[in-house]
């Protein structure tokens, strides 16, 4: 059964896309049988990557619109990959509340600016809220893991980010994910950074996080948002 990958957030513009496709690239890359479901069908960035990056991936990296029906449409498919990678929309909505019920692991793209640090904690809420359902209805709770992304390695603000991410006790990544030209051309290639620049810093890093990633899946313990877990509570 493949392992399902929701890339997601409250706070738009965090680099949920760049994770997403990246992410789904360098599996691919690896020799993994990939879906990428774009779930943001006004944007289309990832169906746009994935169509680029065909004669780079092959047949090993497929692409899948999601919607709100995600819940019935993926389980359907999850045993033809080994990895489903969903590309959640800018906001919270039905969408993104599929793609969280069907994940066992949720990344969160956190920026170093004042708005997405202060978004952070309502986005730990929510999830917290899905993990309390998800346990109701008898499935296990995902795994959350906070990526730091486009960080400034020249100023301390991106140390900021992860105090952000501890303060709230949602697990943080070791290896941030730098604001590196390589991201952006890889992109505009159609290309994971790891096959457009292989021995950049970029590339390193999202090996680094790949391999993180995969340790995460592989492992029994689930991690998640701790402080906010009485909030969501009483919430529901």
């Amino acid at each position: 059964m493949g392992k399902i990958i929701a890339v997601g957030g409250m706070k738009g513009g965090a680099g949920k896309t760049t994770i997403a496709t990246n992410l789904a690239g360098e599996l691919a890359t690896r020799g993994k049988r990939v879906l990428l479901v774009d779930g943001d069908a006004r944007q289309g960035n990832a169906t746009q990557f994935a169509n680029d990056a065909r004669p780079v991936l092959g047949s090993r990296l497929s692409v899948f619109s999601g919607d709100e029906h995600m819940t019935s449409t993926i389980p359907k498919v999850v045993d033809d990959f080994d990895y489903i990678v969903i590309d959640c929309p800018g906001h919270l909505n039905t969408v993104q509340r599929a793609a969280l019920a069907v994940a066992e692991l949720v990344i969160i793209p956190v920026r170093e600016s004042k708005h997405d640090r202060t978004a952070l904690a309502s986005t730990a809420e929510e999830l917290a809220f899905m993990n309390r359902k998800r346990e109701e209805r008898g499935h296990p709770p995902f795994t959350v893991l906070g990526v730091v992304s486009a960080v400034d390695l020249r100023r301390s603000v991106g140390e900021r980010a992860r105090q952000s991410l501890d303060q709230i006790g949602m697990r943080a990544a070791r290896s941030p994910l730098s604001d590196r030209a390589e991201f952006v051309e890889a992109a505009e290639f159609g290309q994971p950074v790891t096959a457009y620049a292989p021995r950049s810093e970029a590339a390193r890093e999202l090996r680094a996080l790949t391999d993180e990633v995969l340790a995460t899946l592989g492992g029994k313990r689930k991690h998640g948002p701790k402080e906010v877990t009485a909030a969501a509570r009483r919430k529901g």
